[in-house]
């Protein structure tokens, strides 16, 4: 499983860039709070070597080929991420098989899941923590999807999203292709106990055989 950072703040994504990290993801919400357009951010951060969606939202068929031609105009790469919705699933039936490359989010269920993999979509944002808000199994839920990839020969790749903590990320690791992370979870990969621990250890151990050496 390779990581997305989830997130529209500039240091977040090039700290989370520079340390390997294969895709950026955002949504309104983050941008709004970033006080980031879409356009420009796209703009800023397209390039062949990193994983880019850009938000496709509307009530209308001719809104969402409206939006997806301006982000076809930065790039003909960028993944067009769509919230679920029978307009989202008519445009990837539309549309795929052309070049272009489509994702679906908020999705909840396997009808939702099923509903976009059968559409053609390329990428599935499948929801961990909100389900689990409301007393689903969001784990399980992305393990049955991938079985159900796997069995129908389906080339749909999972993007777990709303991971809040560890224990999701750990369990969504095994089925997902891919996860979109806050950098909050990037940065509780530093903070393990016995690797600040440990860490300390060998760089007290390594001065003294240092100074060992230099007698």
């Amino acid at each position: 499983m390779k990581y997305f950072i989830d997130s529209a703040n500039e240091e977040e994504i090039q700290l989370a860039l520079q340390m390997g990290v294969v895709g950026i993801t955002s949504n309104p919400s983050l941008y709004a709070n970033e006080k980031v357009n879409l356009l420009h951010f796209l703009e800023k951060y397209k390039t062949e070597d990193v994983l880019l969606t850009g938000e496709v939202i509307g009530n209308h068929l001719t809104e969402l080929y409206d939006q997806a031609q301006n982000i076809q105009s930065i790039s003909d790469q960028i993944i067009l991420k769509l919230n679920y919705s029978a307009e989202s699933l008519q445009f990837i039936k539309e549309v795929s098989g052309t070049g272009i490359i489509t994702a679906v989010t908020l999705v909840f269920d396997i009808n939702q899941a099923l509903m976009s993999m059968q559409a053609g979509v390329d990428y599935l944002f499948l929801f961990v923590a909100r389900n689990e808000d409301v007393g689903k199994d969001g784990i399980g839920f992305i393990k049955n999807v991938a079985e159900i990839i796997v069995k129908n020969g389906y080339k749909t790749k999972i993007i777990a999203a709303s991971l809040r903590n560890q224990r999701q990320l750990e369990q969504a690791a095994l089925y997902a292709d891919y996860a979109a992370v806050p950098y909050l979870l990037i940065e509780d990969s530093f903070r393990h106990s016995l690797t600040v621990s440990g860490n300390e250890k060998f760089q007290k151990d390594l001065i003294s055989s240092l100074e060992v050496a230099s007698k």
